[in-house]
């Protein structure tokens, strides 16, 4: 694995030089050998482009991940982060048109507290805000809540992806692989392929 062209040179003009002139060594197996070794070479040479291109893509995922900080990202959640100022901003995903679409809120005692109803809605990201407050009107403490959204078509109902809009407060790169994992405003660390949309 170490040797290099020098010292391969270096033993072909031996083993010409010390070949038996009864039976000189084929030209074919000169080349032969000429050709392994310029194969060795060049893969070594593919290596070392490799190694330099995985460097120039994993610097270029940093610098796309600093343009990131600050915006807004959605990504799954089956809980929603209400804080102290009462205001939480989440999307649910509608594979295809639904004739009523229903949100559920339950604190942390499972206990419903806040049922909303947006009626008929197309297929597509559906962005939502709530507010913080329950059925009867009056503020819930800030903490987290669990959320499930329903969209029914006609008799039947089922259970569709909600998104929570959290802001990107952080960006790191994975060790290894070197993909882009987020800290969000909620405390959570995400993966980008996990990312729905990210906003302004």
């Amino acid at each position: 694995a170490a040797l290099g062209q020098e010292q391969f040179l270096q033993l072909m003009m031996t083993q010409l030089q010390n070949q038996d002139p009864t039976a000189p060594m084929e030209s074919a197996d000169f080349l032969g050998q000429l050709a392994q070794f310029g194969t060795v070479s060049g893969i070594q040479g593919l290596q070392q482009q490799f190694v330099e291109v995985a460097e120039t893509l994993s610097a270029d995922r940093a610098l796309r991940g600093a343009s990131l900080l600050g915006k807004t990202a959605l990504t799954p959640a089956d809980r929603l982060s209400l804080g102290q100022d009462g205001d939480v901003r989440f999307s649910i995903d509608l594979p295809t048109p639904a004739s009523e679409v229903q949100v559920q809120l339950e604190d942390g005692q499972g206990r419903l507290v806040r049922s909303i109803k947006l009626g008929a809605k197309n297929e597509g990201l559906l962005d939502i805000r709530w507010t913080g407050l329950d059925d009867d009107g009056r503020r819930l403490p800030p903490g987290d809540y669990r959320v499930r959204a329903l969209a029914s078509q006609g008799r039947g109902s089922e259970a569709v992806a909600v998104f929570q809009a959290n802001t990107i407060k952080g960006v790191e790169l994975a060790s290894g692989s070197g993909d882009l994992r987020l800290e969000l405003s909620d405390e959570r660390t995400v993966e980008l392929s996990q990312v729905r949309r990210i906003d302004e």
